[in-house]
């Protein structure tokens, strides 16, 4: 072959490949490809972490685009349905958490925030912080906010197995998030990871191929998951048993540094929100009741979740335990809690944890905060 005909080969290839490429652009405009969140700089201007307002995004999952739906970013930049505002003539609660309270498997009426704020539509306002990946050190910073700008009177912290480690910059410091770190007193101390949206970003806004690629076939990920599956099939390693989406064993250093997050979040909630231990509460995730109990007694999650509990009661927090409510359930119906492809809670669990924060609420005095301390 000589270069010219080498040369119209690779022009033949290059012209195939973008016509591809354009053809599956205008294909996959038409289609419900996850759009992903576009959020704001973190920084010091603007320390909080949210998405950018007014913006409704296509949501899917995988490369069929699965449980396609509509999310809706309101005003303030959280995944919720209504405005917020600092009216305080209504008593107003927050809810805190990751992605179980961002809940992008299920539309808006069906997350449990959207059901209490139906229920109590003539009584309470009901406003919803939250976003995948965060930890209870962010969670500080979400309360303090919610305080802040819209005079929130109650705070309700959704905990899950993956918040207490992840709080430390030791095992996760992701851009945008505040993290625990070492500092010169006992306590670790609050820092802010700054965050900048980048290239890749820019193109994903304008590229529905970009979108899917990043968001539903999950490109960047496809690394790290070939290095496990490698090192599965290479090494002779034993069944890695998982409670809560979380591996139920780590090591002692790890169970020691998620109690040191434990206290730091629960020692910083008085300045940090300027509200008496009697407005705010735990609600903890109580899944996993398929197995016999043992693996889940013995999970790393369940001693943080009987750690946090203890600590938070000794301090005059109220604790919901979850796990209640959902064992009954199962017993009663087999229900599954886990939306289909995805670990985050389904139509049927958001309905139980909406049930019993309502009868938690239905037993308090509902009243603004006011200047309590």
């Amino acid at each position: 072959m000589n270069m010219k005909s080498a040369a119209q080969s690779l022009a033949l290839l290059i012209g195939s490949l973008a016509f591809m490429a354009i053809l599956l652009e205008l294909v996959l405009r038409m289609m419900p490809v996850n759009e992903g969140l576009s959020f704001a700089p973190v920084n010091q201007q603007s320390p909080v972490f949210h998405a950018n307002g007014y913006q409704t995004i296509s949501y899917s999952l995988g490369w069929d685009m699965f449980n396609a739906r509509e999310i809706h970013i309101n005003q303030a930049g959280f995944r919720n349905d209504q405005e917020y505002s600092n009216d305080t003539s209504t008593p107003t609660i927050g809810i805190i958490g990751d992605s179980y309270v961002e809940a992008v498997q299920v539309d808006y009426q069906d997350t449990f925030y959207g059901r209490l704020s139906e229920e109590f539509s003539d009584r309470l306002n009901v406003y919803s912080f939250g976003f995948s990946g965060a930890p209870l050190s962010q969670y500080l910073i979400w309360a303090k906010h919610a305080r802040e700008e819209y005079g929130v009177d109650y705070l309700n912290f959704v905990i899950i197995a993956n918040d207490f480690g992840e709080s430390l910059a030791k095992y996760k410091k992701g851009p945008e998030f505040h993290h625990f770190s070492p500092c010169e007193t006992e306590a670790p101390c609050l820092r802010r990871v700054d965050y900048a949206p980048g290239q890749v970003n820019f193109l994903a806004r304008h590229s529905a191929l970009v979108r899917y690629l990043i968001n539903n076939m999950r490109i960047f990920s496809v690394p790290a998951l070939a290095r496990q599956k490698w090192s599965e099939w290479t090494q002779d390693q034993e069944q890695v048993d998982y409670v809560a989406n979380v591996s139920a064993t780590v090591s002692q250093e790890r169970v020691t540094d998620s109690y040191r997050a434990i206290d730091a979040f629960l020692d910083a909630l008085p300045e940090m929100t300027q509200l008496p231990p009697n407005r705010i509460s735990m609600i903890m995730d109580g899944r996993d009741c398929s197995d016999d109990g043992a693996v889940f007694n013995a999970s790393y999650f369940n001693l943080m979740r009987i750690y946090m509990a203890q600590e938070a009661q000794k301090r005059g927090y109220t604790v919901l335990d979850l796990r209640p409510a959902f064992r009954k359930d199962y017993d009663l119906h087999g229900s599954t809690f886990e939306a289909l492809r995805d670990g985050h809670w389904n139509e049927r669990g958001h309905q139980l944890v909406a049930r019993t924060l309502s009868d938690f609420l239905k037993s308090q005095p509902l009243s603004q905060a006011g200047d309590a301390q």
